[in-house]
């Protein structure tokens, strides 16, 4: 029930757009946002979400909800988002909210099928979605990451990424491409506009990169302080701790942009 959740739907339920049915999680809030979209879905009939539903959307076309499960399983809103799989014809879609890795795991522990072509991925890329469990319930072909270009939660994570990469998954970022849209006919997944897939950091370079920064100030420090000299004990102790902070500061520098 978070804003950057909610919030669009706001302008949907204000808008001439049909609406049959408003599901929701059955959490609560007291944000302007929270009320706002509640006052206007109860002009709608309201549904609680709970694993198993099934929404026929058409001849070919379905919704199953995965998560929640009700009574709600969590305290924490986020593993109770509302988890959805789209089926349409031979290709599936995997929509997480903000689930994360509880969630993941009461999901894999229900028996239903996870497997999808296309995973938009839990809490935005948080270190504590995409498990490698879940991962290998889900075997998506893509994987699409929601967030902002340099937001301040630092998402997506570099390890969920990572994770993504090892599993051989196509992954897409809105903070690299932009909107993402995923089409298909059924049977082939097509993302328009060719999003950049999001490219694996070198990481087996990191200990390189800080063995030459290390060296670098290393011999930085030396020719400030040749080994002849008598400075203070405790002045050359200072700089050492400053060389190694900036030397692991280097090293961990590289992100995703």
């Amino acid at each position: 029930m978070h804003e950057d959740h909610i919030g669009g739907l706001i302008t949907v339920l204000s808008s001439a757009i049909q609406v049959d049915e408003v599901i929701i999680n059955n959490e609560s809030d007291t944000t302007p946002t929270y009320t706002q979209f509640m006052t206007l879905a109860k002009s709608h009939t309201l549904v609680a979400a709970q694993r198993g539903q099934v929404y026929s959307l058409t001849a070919t076309a379905s919704l199953t909800v995965f998560n929640p499960v009700q009574p709600l399983q969590f305290t924490d809103q986020n593993e109770n988002s509302v988890v959805m799989k789209l089926q349409a014809g031979q290709t599936s879609f995997l929509l997480e909210g903000d689930a994360s890795s509880g969630a993941e795991q009461s999901m894999i522990s229900s028996g239903l099928n996870l497997r999808s072509n296309v995973l938009k991925v839990g809490h935005h890329g948080s270190a504590y979605a995409t498990s490698d469990a879940f991962l290998n319930s889900v075997q998506p072909t893509y994987a699409v990451i929601s967030c902002g270009l340099n937001n301040p939660y630092g998402h997506p994570a570099p390890e969920t990424v990572q994770r993504l990469l090892n599993h051989n998954v196509t992954a897409y970022g809105t903070y690299r491409s932009g909107t993402i849209i995923a089409t298909t006919d059924g049977t082939t997944i097509t993302f328009l506009d060719s999003p950049n897939p999001i490219a694996e950091f070198p990481t087996i370079l990191m200990p390189s990169m800080l063995i030459l920064v290390v060296l670098s100030a290393t011999i930085l420090f030396r020719k400030k302080y040749p080994i002849h000299s008598q400075k203070p004990v405790e002045r050359s102790f200072q700089s050492r701790k400053t060389m190694r902070y900036c030397g692991t500061q280097d090293a961990r520098s590289p992100g995703f942009s």
